[in-house]
């Protein structure tokens, strides 16, 4: 009797821990499959916030590129409406400042020379030839005459500028002094003094003498160098100027010639819609999602910490 009341109770026992370990096993993997449902959501949040963070990325820095080629366009704007604005109080006229930008821009392109900084240094000459009535024929003759050797010396803009800057202060002054001649001109265009000698018929140390004494006229000597640049560095230019240094300028003088004909605008307009596009990520659904999941996840059940781990390794890719 002792033996089969033994075995009853401990089969009792034994039915009764099954039925235990049946109801953990049950609980475990509903808790497991609660786990992994939250941990599924967590991270199929964060995939659409991680697509949503390189977009903005990649937003970003398009938007950023786009400010900055606004802000260079601008720059050029701005730079291009001082010079049409000087053309047009030099010349007369908006149409006779069009016309004359237009050939300046043509010239710009035959001998790779950089538009803006050749518009900046004609408007300056121009202004002083036109108030001391030289002819507009011969004061582009003299103009394009420097800036075809400053294409074949390849001069930089500045020296470009300077050098007409010296030429304008002669025709300003009348009478050429040896310091702008020599000085000014001769350390910006190589050879300047020696040519203008030779232009003048005299030799060097005549000529120096002849500055000493202010027998040098602006509106006889500049006309005569002019020719004598012409000969000495224009005639070696057969079509285009063809090197590197000239199709960087033709390059850029191919934004300007956009940006003056108004043509940038609609490039730029289409980049920062495309990229106020993207910014608006950071307001979609899935960034809202993500949040609000990942929030539910850590207050609600402090067993998903694991899913930290999760995030870090999507962090990481």
């Amino acid at each position: 009797m002792v033996n089969e009341k033994l075995i009853v109770e401990l089969s009792a026992d034994i039915k009764g821990l099954k039925s235990q370990l049946n109801t953990a096993q049950s609980d475990l993997q509903s808790f497991a499959s609660a786990n992994k449902q939250t941990s599924d959501n967590i991270q199929n949040s964060f995939n659409g916030a991680s697509d949503g963070i390189k977009n903005l990325v990649l937003g970003y820095f398009s938007l950023n590129a786009a400010i900055q080629a606004v802000g260079a366009s601008f720059d050029r704007a701005l730079k291009l409406d001082s010079i049409n604005s000087a053309l047009g109080a030099i010349l007369g006229s908006s149409e006779a400042a069009a016309t004359q930008f237009q050939q300046l821009s043509q010239f710009a392109d035959r001998y790779g020379l950089n538009l803006v900084a050749v518009g900046e240094a004609y408007k300056n000459f121009a202004a002083a030839a036109v108030s001391a009535n030289v002819p507009l024929e011969q004061t582009n003759y003299i103009f394009e005459s420097v800036a075809k050797a400053a294409s074949v010396l390849k001069l930089s803009n500045d020296n470009l500028k300077g050098s007409l800057n010296a030429l304008s202060q002669m025709i300003s002054k009348g009478t050429v002094s040896a310091e702008e001649l020599r000085g000014q001109l001769g350390e910006r265009l190589p050879g300047a003094f020696n040519l203008a000698a030779k232009a003048m018929g005299v030799t060097t140390s005549e000529l120096g003498k002849m500055l000493e004494n202010g027998e040098i006229m602006a509106g006889d000597l500049l006309p005569k160098l002019a020719l004598e640049l012409n000969k000495t560095f224009g005639d070696k230019i057969v079509g285009s100027v063809d090197s590197l240094q000239a199709s960087v300028n033709r390059l850029d003088n191919s934004f300007t010639n956009a940006v003056n004909g108004g043509k940038i605008g609609e490039f730029f307009k289409a980049i920062i819609d495309g990229a106020n596009s993207t910014l608006e990520v950071i307001e979609s659904d899935s960034w809202g999602e993500f949040f609000t999941r990942f929030g539910l996840a850590v207050t609600g059940n402090t067993a998903l910490a694991k899913s930290y781990d999760t995030i870090y390794d999507s962090l990481k890719t």
